[in-house]
């Protein structure tokens, strides 16, 4: 898979903003971690680079991974061996599972990217067990998008406020919890000014010409840009781990993503 700033292919970063996303993302599969149990059937819907059969796969039952891009199906086809692993290529609403097939059911900085959310969610519930987990993670808008605006990141349809993604997931679930994800003070600059750089980037381009290019070429360019800021940190690629993330309940509204979990 080629990267385009939303999938980080591998796991050796040089800039220290990848591996601030990388951990991240991989923090919010910690956050999943903690509520299966060994005799699990969990589904993880967007699979990416396909790392989370790894990640569970000697913590459930079963993993099944959904996504809609073949290339990322061959990715983590060739990349992932496990007995008790499947990844599947699906439309991106129609869930080719039975009712209630899933103990726990996972989408981690997906739910921005989805056409048809009202149907999406409702396969999600559908596929979910009673009593079962739901878990999602977003972007948080609150510093990322103005009012009225849309995002300026080409693959995201929609973000949310921790107001706005509460109200959009309690129009299909009723136990619904919003938290969020931080980092460090320094892990939060980093990741600020590196949104702040891409804001000034959309707010120079409104006609989103940007958008003509491939993606890749506008990530090399946005990091371009910021190698000037990079040499100036004191925290190197090398640095980061998932313990340098955490997850609260107060403040949400300052945090660089948000957690939505739902008791089935």
């Amino acid at each position: 898979m080629k990267p385009t700033g939303e999938r980080h292919i591998g796991d050796d970063f040089d800039r220290v903003e990848d591996a601030i996303l990388d951990a991240r993302h991989r923090f919010a599969y910690q956050l999943v971690r903690e509520v299966v149990d060994p005799t699990d059937q969990v589904l993880e819907v967007g699979f990416g680079q396909g790392y989370g059969a790894d990640v569970f796969g000697d913590h459930v039952r079963v993993y099944e991974g959904l996504e809609v891009d073949p290339e990322a199906l061959d990715h983590a086809a060739a990349t992932t061996a496990r007995d008790n692993a499947r990844f599947q290529v699906y439309d991106g609403v129609n869930m080719p599972f039975e009712d209630g097939a899933f103990d726990v059911v996972f989408a981690l900085q997906v739910i921005e990217h989805v056409a048809a959310l009202e149907l999406w969610l409702a396969e999600i519930d559908r596929v979910c067990r009673p009593g079962g987990t739901i878990l999602f993670t977003t972007p948080n808008r609150t510093h990322r998008v103005m009012d009225g605006k849309r995002p300026w990141n080409r693959f995201h349809l929609v973000e949310w406020t921790p107001d706005e993604f509460e109200e959009v997931l309690a129009t299909q679930f009723a136990d619904v919890e919003v938290t969020g994800i931080s980092g460090t003070p320094e892990i939060n600059e980093i990741e600020l000014r590196r949104v702040r750089r891409l804001r000034r980037i959309a707010r120079l381009d409104p006609l989103r010409l940007r958008e003509r290019l491939p993606a890749a070429w506008v990530h090399r360019l946005s990091a371009a840009l910021g190698q000037q800021a990079q040499r100036s940190e004191t925290l190197t690629a090398q640095d980061m781990s998932l313990a340098s993330f955490n997850e609260h309940r107060d403040g949400v509204e300052d945090s660089l993503d948000l957690v939505g979990r739902i008791t089935h």
